[in-house]
């Protein structure tokens, strides 16, 4: 998500994890719209040699709330079949290389969390929860200001042995990313959220951290500004 707010997914309470839930929703939708607008388009013509024309998106979407560590690691899974409808109602292939091509991949990953970070933020607009932004290797992600940096260490044991794996070593992008495949481990049979919640919230003892007393005392003080 390129912004850490899943400190406060996995030992905040159930309204706390819905309302996050909900941006997320929220921008994933907005970047949908984006790539439609933007990348939204297929060949006609002879071999696809022909002019432009406008292609609506087909797609499906799956939010996943952990990462193979079973770390707490909301994510969006997009995805994009080779193929949309005309504004004729007839179907086209779509013209991916316009997506994949130079750095609009980037520029997908700065909407969403752009997005994620203003939709978290109306979200929990009278808690006056506030985001301090940090700039990473493609752009710039967000953090949740107070939340301690060494239980978001804890929470994110993958993210290090990922980095302990490539950083140092001349890598392209498909060898970085044959690293990750190696290094990822295998998906559990059955994940029980609510035991999740538990052990996530064993670690966050050890930091003194309460979610809940957090979010409170960010909405007493937002209330007396």
């Amino acid at each position: 998500g390129g912004i850490i707010i899943d400190v406060l997914f996995a030992l905040g309470p159930v309204w706390v994890r819905r309302k996050i839930i909900l941006a997320y929703h929220q921008a994933t939708d907005e970047v949908i719209q984006f790539i439609n607008r933007e990348r939204g388009y297929t060949r006609t013509g002879a071999g696809g040699k022909g002019p432009r024309t406008k292609l609506d998106l087909i797609y499906a979407t799956f939010l996943h709330m952990t990462n193979r560590k079973i770390e707490p690691k909301l994510h969006v899974h997009l995805v994009l079949p080779n193929a949309g409808l005309k504004e004729d109602g007839t179907g086209g292939t779509l013209d991916s290389e316009r997506i994949l091509k130079g750095n609009f991949k980037f520029k997908i990953g700065q909407r969403f969390r752009n997005s994620l970070a203003r939709h978290f933020c109306h979200q929990f607009k009278e808690y006056g929860l506030t985001l301090d932004s940090y700039e990473i290797e493609h752009g710039t992600a967000y953090r949740v200001r107070g939340v301690p940096q060494g239980l978001c260490d804890d929470y994110s044991t993958r993210h290090y042995d990922i980095r302990a794996r490539i950083d140092g070593r001349k890598l392209t992008a498909k060898q970085k990313q044959a690293e990750v495949l190696k290094s990822r481990p295998a998906k559990p049979d059955s994940i029980n959220l609510n035991d999740l919640h538990k052990e996530w919230a064993k670690v966050a003892q050890k930091h003194g951290f309460d979610a809940e007393v957090f979010i409170e005392k960010s909405r007493k003080l937002h209330q007396t500004q």
